[in-house]
């Protein structure tokens, strides 16, 4: 498993939303991997490919939109003529206003990465037909613009065009997933993606996924790759990661945060998982004005 690079991403700012187009042929084949954000997947072409999450499969077709929030572990086979667009976003970022929101089923679905465990990480939410596709691809399109410009206002408008593809998204049908838990061990996983910061309690994790510890830690391992430990350290240093880059907390500050209860030892482990000590890393992203264009997790 390997951890989606930032720095692969065209124009991923503070804002935290980006646009990524794979063409026919440049997907790599069945490249299991797991991401710290959220991803839209509108299928474009699928030419059989297959998509594979949590040791599940289901092939896909024109017209498929996955959502995968953070910690799911996921690949494409079949790629040859596998053609996709995503949309990458920070949920836990977004300056949300409801509003009505919540009278669309799916809206829920893509704002909350708490909702993860409720879906089939595999399937797709919704199907859309060509006329759908055809506007969210414009929507897209223009949000893709949008984000490759300096004009004034420019975070304004695409947190507007964000939301315009979530509405138009949220009216095009109900999710076609029921709203249940398909996978108990996610229910662990979902609660750490929210309590990483806190002390890690492997009898609560067990009990609240319905399973014995030695299930759980069997099965956490084999979803994520990771112990949940492992996943917990990795999640506070991305969080570090975040406030280098958005805060003027001290070294020590933040990693009280993050849940360190020492900062040598954060400081560390951040510096053998991002390859640069933190104080090195504020610099440089403060030298590229806010981008992250450097932002390579190395697998430990």
């Amino acid at each position: 498993m390997e951890y989606m690079q930032e720095s692969n991403l065209p124009r991923w700012e503070n804002f935290s939303i980006g646009i990524r187009y794979i063409r026919a042929g440049k997907h790599n084949e069945l490249n299991l991997h797991d991401h710290h954000f959220s991803e839209i997947v509108l299928i474009l072409n699928s030419g059989g490919a297959v998509h594979w999450a949590e040791g599940r499969s289901h092939e896909l077709k024109r017209g498929d939109v996955l959502l995968l929030h953070p910690g799911r572990v996921h690949g494409y086979q079949n790629c040859k003529s596998l053609e996709l667009v995503n949309i990458l976003y920070k949920a836990d970022r977004l300056p949300l206003p409801l509003l009505d929101g919540a009278d669309m089923e799916l809206f829920h679905f893509f704002v909350s990465a708490r909702c993860a465990g409720e879906l089939i990480p595999e399937a797709p939410v919704l199907s859309l037909n060509d006329d759908e596709i055809d506007l969210i691809e414009k929507q897209i399109k223009e949000l893709d613009g949008e984000l490759n410009d300096d004009l004034p206002g420019r975070n304004l408008r695409v947190f507007i065009l964000f939301m315009g593809i979530l509405t138009s998204l949220g009216r095009m049908g109900k999710c076609l997933q029921k709203r249940e838990m398909v996978n108990e061990t996610s229910t662990g996983l979902s609660y750490l993606n929210m309590h990483f910061r806190e002390p890690v309690s492997i009898d609560h994790l067990a009990k609240i996924s319905n399973q014995s510890k030695r299930s759980f830690f069997r099965h956490f391992r084999e979803l994520t790759g990771m112990t949940p430990v492992e996943y917990c350290r990795r999640k506070q240093l991305e969080y570090a990661s975040d406030l280098l880059r958005s805060s003027n907390l001290t070294l020590a500050e933040i990693a009280v945060e993050c849940g360190f209860c020492d900062s040598n030892y954060m400081i560390k482990l951040f510096s053998q998982v991002f390859g640069k000590t933190p104080g090195k890393y504020r610099k440089d992203e403060r030298n590229s004005s806010g981008r992250i264009d450097d932002f390579i997790l190395k697998k430990s």
